[in-house]
């Protein structure tokens, strides 16, 4: 059912949304197993990403494709420092992706993308409504340490916080993964034990997204197990 009420009819439904938007949200706790409504609130969700987008003119330096900035091991290990205390890292590790804007092409407009990283959902003492500049300030000056001539060419800018994935895109807390990467929540533990083979607990509801195994990540792998489960 849509939210203007319109009913679609169907033999099956797929869901590529987190399972805890699917299961606690368009669901609903109400209509599942307790124990089960327990598991799916104990998935560690924890965002840290954020995405900070720059329209540019002229020649930043930067190569297009993608540069991952990342001097050392000891470099991230004190970006995601910050992270584990609730704070947004001063030392970001940062992916950027540049390509030419067709639209704007004749202009010689580019667009730097920047996935910033490490930018906790829960904050411990800031504020995502107020510290999105913040993290875009962030980006722009550790970027321009190896591109000089990029802030001067900075048209505008868009940024996407962790609070803004949830709210915007209708990822939980932010998590581009759907769920942590971790030990307890991956292979036959994804999404919860017991519960991996992309069934629930509502007849012909199948999960599809990077919440259940072979998730995170854009693979297509969950796409293509989850139609071996319905043949």
């Amino acid at each position: 059912m849509l939210a203007n009420g319109e009913e679609i009819p169907a033999s099956a439904i797929l869901s590529s949304a987190d399972p805890k938007h699917t299961l606690l949200k368009l669901v609903g706790a109400m209509e599942l197993p307790p124990e089960f409504v327990w598991h799916t609130q104990s998935i560690k969700m924890r965002g840290s990403v954020a995405k900070v987008h720059l329209l540019t003119v002229g020649n930043h330096g930067i190569p297009e494709g993608t540069v991952v900035l990342a001097p050392s091991i000891k470099y991230l290990e004190r970006a995601y420092d910050a992270a584990k205390y609730g704070e947004i890292s001063e030392k970001p590790y940062l992916e950027v992706t540049t390509s030419i804007s067709e639209s704007v092409h004749p202009l010689n407009k580019s667009v730097v993308s920047i996935h910033f990283q490490f930018a906790p959902y829960q904050l411990k003492t800031e504020d995502w409504r107020l510290d999105g500049k913040k993290v875009e300030k962030l980006a722009i000056d550790t970027l321009s340490e190896y591109f000089p001539n990029l802030q001067s060419l900075i048209s505008n800018s868009h940024i996407i916080t962790p609070q803004d994935l949830e709210t915007t895109y209708g990822l939980t807390e932010g998590d581009l993964n759907h769920g942590q990467l971790m030990l307890d929540q991956f292979l036959f533990m994804r999404p919860i034990p017991g519960w991996s083979n992309h069934k629930t607990p509502i007849d012909n509801l199948y999960l599809c997204g990077s919440g259940v195994h072979a998730g995170g990540g854009v693979s297509g792998t969950v796409g293509r197990n989850v139609v071996k489960v319905l043949k």
